[in-house]
């Protein structure tokens, strides 16, 4: 993302960021979510202007990260095996795979039941579980269009 690491202090913070020397004209300051901070420099600036300049916005940087700092983590990629958590409308179900020999998906008791002949197959349980999802956000699409209307 960036080159060098560079690093300042503001009051008790240290400010660590990434330059990024290109052929532009201007500074550039990004924040990202995971909270590193890259800045995009022209290939003429020198090392205390682009301090300065991060300095400067010391308090829009650190308004970025807390805000991104906010948001709910990122979750692994999905392995589809039991335990698992899944979210569906706003909250999260621990993923129960079960034998049985009518494929179905059922939400009960808290818990997201994915039944299967091959519990062990999860490109099975992961195609079974996604054509649940569009069900029932086919479903729900529906209910909140009727309102609408």
């Amino acid at each position: 993302m960036g080159g060098l690491a560079q690093s300042l202090w503001f009051g008790e913070t240290e400010i660590v960021y990434a330059v990024n020397a290109c052929d532009r004209k201007t500074l550039a300051i990004h924040v990202y979510p995971d909270g590193a901070v890259v800045v995009d420099a022209p290939m003429t600036a020198s090392a205390e202007a682009i301090a300065a300049k991060v300095k400067k916005n010391a308090a829009w940087i650190f308004k970025q990260q807390r805000q991104f700092a906010a948001y709910p983590p990122v979750l692994p990629p999905r392995q589809y095996v039991s335990g698992e958590t899944h979210r569906y409308l706003g909250r999260q179900y621990r993923l129960l795979i079960l034998h049985g020999e009518a494929e179905q998906v059922r939400l009960s008791y808290g818990r997201l039941a994915v039944v299967t002949v091959d519990p062990n197959n999860t490109e099975k349980v992961k195609a079974l579980l996604q054509s649940w999802y569009r069900l029932r956000a086919n479903t729900v699409f529906l209910e909140r269009y009727d309102v609408c209307l």
